[in-house]
């Protein structure tokens, strides 16, 4: 059994790769920090996972009504 530890240790290693293979992903992220809460977050997974609305169409949206 994967114990919190480990999996907090394996998730922070894949991020880590990812933002060392794509840096304009960090960037990206930075800008967005603090301008979406955790509930918003929560509705736009469930937009994803339950209604099963296509990824990049959330994004876009979400973005154009809130990132100038």
């Amino acid at each position: 059994m994967v114990t919190r530890q480990l999996f907090r240790w394996l998730l922070q290693h894949e991020v880590n790769q990812a933002l060392e293979k794509y840096p304009a992903v960090g960037a990206a992220l930075a800008e967005l920090g603090g301008k979406i809460t955790d509930a918003e977050m929560r509705r736009l997974n469930a937009l994803a996972d339950v209604a099963h609305t296509d990824i990049i169409e959330i994004a876009r949206a979400w973005l154009a009504e809130r990132i100038p």
